[in-house]
């Protein structure tokens, strides 16, 4: 179990590199990251998110990202910081965003992001697939 957890830790990790260099790139502003030697984002009730920016091109629009691994995204865990992700996000009039595998056991991880979603009836206003390169795409909920 330990060994599963270890793995699961660098699957995040490695996902958590890869958006990071991706922020990077495009330059986003404010950039916060729960990630070695960079500043964390602030606490949300109990829970850190992975980051937090502010867009270059509205500076005022504040962005709440989550990455998820595969089975993570299915936790309870997740769903509480998704929910209090999506409630502080609405509250500041920002946004919230999470990054998913690409493939979550040959379907797509975007579409399981959607299903957990759609059960805790909040949305998310990017979903981000990670395959070594970010794409992303604009909820429909």
């Amino acid at each position: 179990m330990s060994n599963r957890i270890s793995m699961e830790d660098e699957l995040h990790r490695e996902m958590v590199k890869t958006v990071l260099d991706e922020l990077r790139k495009r330059g986003f502003v404010n950039l916060r990251a729960n990630f070695e030697n960079m500043t964390p984002p602030e606490r949300i009730l109990e829970f850190v998110p992975d980051f937090t920016f502010n867009k270059k091109e509205h500076e005022d629009k504040f962005v709440i990202f989550e990455v998820e691994t595969c089975s993570s995204m299915i936790s309870e865990d997740a769903a509480r910081k998704w929910k209090a992700f999506f409630e502080r996000a609405r509250a500041v009039d920002g946004e919230f965003h999470l990054a998913v595998p690409k493939m979550c056991d040959g379907n797509s991880g975007r579409a399981l992001a959607d299903q957990q979603l759609g059960k805790l009836q909040i949305k998310a206003d990017v979903v981000w697939a990670v395959n070594g390169s970010l794409q992303h795409r604009i909820s429909k909920h």
